[in-house]
């Protein structure tokens, strides 16, 4: 996709060196950066788009994946440094959601986003219920994929395959279910919540909630699909991405 050698947790497939705004992308549990492989070319040339690839998985397989938030907040800082300097925004599906919420918390105010656009995620101060997936015997964690979505049903039957991915998707796992809203005050910038009309783990009214974490402006919408509802409808997500970017381009200007 990308040169990585400069920096393994970012892929650039598209340079623009020239653009005036990043967008950094922030994957699922499990996921990695080719998630997101088909983006870049949805947008125009001030536009960078920059791919998040965390440790344990694709090009990074063998590196040990991160299990707490508390750990994986300040690596991902401290390893997007200047990225995270001068117009950018941020985007995050699933884990990736309460990844770049977390993240742009941890940053000073002067190097937060100008817009966060969250998806397939409840608000955080909001109890997730249900048995801790992390911790499931693999037959189970199997089905509990199976029912997610997002994976085929070969790759979850594939035994050398889900070897190699399941330690990933628990640490992963851990690092949401394991997360406890911590309290503080919301965030300044515009906060964008998307999810799909049939995601049983995400209704739309946990979407709505996350308009308590920012004082900047909210809004959301609901697509068809359930969990990865992004992979059936990824143009006209593109397509809201993008206007929160221009939004956020015109209220920064103003």
């Amino acid at each position: 996709m990308a040169d990585t050698t400069r920096n393994p947790w970012v892929l650039t497939p598209q340079p623009r060196p020239d653009a005036s705004l990043r967008l950094i992308c922030l994957p699922h549990a499990g996921g990695g950066a080719t998630a997101y492989r088909e983006w870049p070319s949805y947008f125009d040339s001030d536009v960078e788009v920059k791919l998040v690839q965390l440790p344990g998985r694709e090009n990074r397989m063998f590196e040990p994946p991160h299990e707490r938030m508390d750990t994986l907040v300040p690596a991902l800082a401290d390893n997007l440094g200047p990225l995270l300097e001068g117009r950018y925004a941020l985007f995050g599906h699933s884990m990736g959601a309460l990844v770049a919420f977390e993240l742009s918390r941890y940053l000073d105010e002067s190097r937060r986003p100008d817009v966060l656009v969250v998806s397939g995620h409840h608000a955080p101060h909001l109890e997730r219920l249900g048995p801790h997936r992390h911790d499931l015997p693999e037959a189970e964690l199997v089905e509990a994929l199976r029912d997610l979505g997002g994976l085929s049903p070969e790759l979850l039957e594939n035994p050398e395959y889900l070897k190699l991915v399941l330690p990933t998707v628990r640490a992963d796992l851990a690092v949401v279910e394991k997360y406890v809203w911590p309290g503080g005050d919301p965030v300044a910038h515009d906060l964008v919540a998307l999810g799909g009309d049939s995601d049983d783990n995400v209704p739309p009214e946990d979407l709505i909630a996350w308009e308590r974490h920012t004082t900047g402006r909210f809004r959301h919408r609901i697509f068809p699909g359930g969990h990865f509802y992004l992979q059936d409808s990824l143009v006209d997500v593109v397509a809201e991405v993008r206007r929160a970017l221009v939004e956020a381009r015109n209220n920064a200007l103003r």
